[in-house]
């Protein structure tokens, strides 16, 4: 009989220890899995790679969605209100620029337009000094790009999501 309760309780325990497992598994997101498979394979290859994924109109479902290296041409950028894309880049990369071709005015760059937004895609390479990117953005010396600069730095390497969000115009 004891023996009965012994291996009950075993598994009950290991019940226990399953469910947190579980219930992480259960909210995997495919996506999620794809970017992660993604950011490893670039951290390896030692070059930043540079994927536009939508560049969208102020209409629902207007624009461009899908992968492509290649920037919007300006009568394409004049209809988009905001650009997303995928940079993945290694520890030691350290430029690449944002083609957004806006064609924004003076006064727009001094205010520090486009808006920029940064996102981390991948989780930290799984090293022991990985740290986050030092990225410093550029959006004043040209209007139809932005400058990305990064901090040369063991474990730095990511893959991240950048949108460009268009300033508003008053007509």
């Amino acid at each position: 009989m004891k023996q009965k309760l012994k291996i009950g309780a075993v598994l009950i325990a290991l019940a226990l220890c399953i469910l947190p497992v579980a219930a992480i598994l259960a909210h995997i997101n495919v996506v999620h899995v794809i970017t992660a498979a993604l950011g490893v394979g670039l951290l390896m290859a030692g070059t930043v790679t540079f994927t536009y994924e939508s560049f969208q109109t102020g209409t629902y479902g207007g624009g461009f969605a899908g992968g492509s290296a290649v920037a919007p041409t300006a009568a394409q950028a004049q209809q988009a209100v905001s650009m997303a894309a995928l940079v993945g880049f290694t520890d030691t990369d350290t430029t690449w620029v944002f083609t957004h071709n806006w064609g924004l005015t003076a006064a727009q760059a001094a205010a520090l337009q486009p808006y920029v937004v940064i996102n981390l895609a991948s989780g930290q390479q799984a090293i022991a000094v990985a740290g986050y990117p030092q990225i410093a953005v550029n959006v004043t010396s040209n209007t139809n790009l932005v400058t990305f600069t990064k901090v040369q730095q063991t474990g730095s390497g990511q893959v991240v999501s950048i949108i460009l969000l268009r300033p508003a115009a008053l007509t």
